[in-house]
């Protein structure tokens, strides 16, 4: 007679109940959860926004590294510019004016700069940016101080001019 016999079939109970788990059954519901998450970014789009502050850095790892952190696989590759698009699309609409789109340190800044880290992504944001960059800079007149001092004397600077040439006219008629 066998020891599993002798005791009822409680060793091969216990085998059992070892071998399932508390997650056994969830884990296939856990991989149809994350495919579904990985094929539809409207849905990790729509979390980025709701990320507490002190959970994005795991949020930004998970999405850019772990779900379509193969660089090299298109299909990935072009999922998660998917994703920016729908995130960037939704944060521009949300801002308030020009100046504040983009500013906050949000899990959408960081899943763009990780991006920007990785290989194909600054070759990339390069190929996108480069051409706008570029006419920007060439423009003489165009003004590219952000500190709000120097701003305010070279407004100050450009109204005594402007003042005092509206004098100077003034005299001579």
């Amino acid at each position: 007679m066998q020891l599993d016999e002798m005791t009822g079939g409680i060793i091969q109970q216990r085998k059992q109940l070892q071998s399932s788990g508390p997650l056994e059954g969830k884990k296939g519901q856990y991989e149809k959860l994350l495919h579904v998450l990985q094929k539809e970014p409207k849905y990790l789009a729509c979390l980025a926004h709701h990320v507490e502050t002190k959970d994005v850095s795991d949020f930004v790892k998970t999405v850019v590294f772990d779900m379509y952190g193969d660089q090299y696989d298109n299909r990935e590759e072009r999922l998660l510019l998917i994703l920016f698009q729908t995130v960037l699309q939704k944060s521009f609409d949300e801002a308030d004016d020009i100046g504040s789109f983009m500013r906050a340190n949000t899990a959408i800044t960081q899943m763009l700069s990780a991006y920007a880290r990785r290989g194909q992504g600054l070759g990339v944001l390069r190929d996108i940016l480069e051409k706008p960059i570029r006419e920007m800079v060439q423009q003489n007149s165009l003004n590219l101080e952000i500190n709000p001092v120097e701003q305010k004397k070279k407004i100050k600077h450009d109204y005594d001019q402007w003042t005092e040439q509206s004098k100077t006219e003034k005299t001579i008629k």
